[in-house]
């Protein structure tokens, strides 16, 4: 089975984590931090598969995929970039590449990375959209006994089978909060979680202890 993975990023930490994760799962990962370089490993080691952050000093990630484009056909390259818009994505497609993925704009806020397949995901939390008046957060998550925003969890992963019951249950785990949320995701059959609570505790349900890596603690 072909399993060489070339990752091009001028950040330390998406290289480190996207390798770490990569090679959990069985494959043979070499990093790069410049378009030049990628361009020469890509030649001396023929990957199978590139991952390629879209913006690079020099030269960015559409030109390196224009020059590859003339020297394979084949092999899927997949743009990946925190300044994504839809003029990029649709240029990146046009120039060829597999697939066009947004990672975080500012790498300070991946705490944690955690290789996963054939199961659904869904994240609820506060800190994409909130403002703070008078020491309170407010955002969109409310709690229905209340009818103000919870205030018991920062952010909620859920990981089932179905779509459905990670949706439904990010939330009411999110409002539920730490303890008594965790104890929720005990409870249910093939249901794991990751709890950020108010207090930035990380609270990692008994089935994913061992595989989350934990890169760094919460922070606002």
């Amino acid at each position: 089975m072909n399993r060489k993975i070339l990752v091009v990023d001028d950040e330390q930490g998406i290289r480190a984590a996207l390798g770490q994760l990569l090679e959990y799962e069985g494959y043979e990962v070499r990093t790069v931090s410049n378009a030049a370089d990628g361009i020469s490993e890509y030649q001396k080691w023929k990957p199978n598969l590139v991952f390629m952050d879209v913006k690079m000093a020099g030269m960015d990630g559409l030109e390196v995929l224009h020059k590859l484009r003339h020297l394979v056909e084949t092999t899927p390259i997949v743009v990946i970039s925190g300044h994504a818009d839809i003029t990029t994505a649709v240029e990146a497609t046009r120039l060829g590449a597999f697939d066009f993925i947004e990672k975080p704009l500012e790498r300070e806020r991946v705490i944690a990375v955690l290789p996963i397949s054939n199961t659904c995901v869904v994240t609820s939390g506060d800190y994409e959209r909130f403002f703070i008046r008078d020491g309170h957060r407010y955002h969109h998550i409310l709690d229905p006994d209340t009818g103000e925003p919870a205030a018991r969890s920062r952010s909620v992963s859920i990981l089932a089978k179905s779509t459905t019951v990670t949706d439904g249950l990010s939330t009411g785990v999110f409002i539920l909060g730490g303890d008594e949320g965790m104890a929720l995701i005990e409870k249910l059959p093939d249901v794991e979680g990751v709890i950020v609570t108010a207090e930035n505790r990380v609270l990692v349900s008994s089935g994913l202890k061992g595989r989350l890596v934990q890169l760094k603690a919460p922070s606002e």
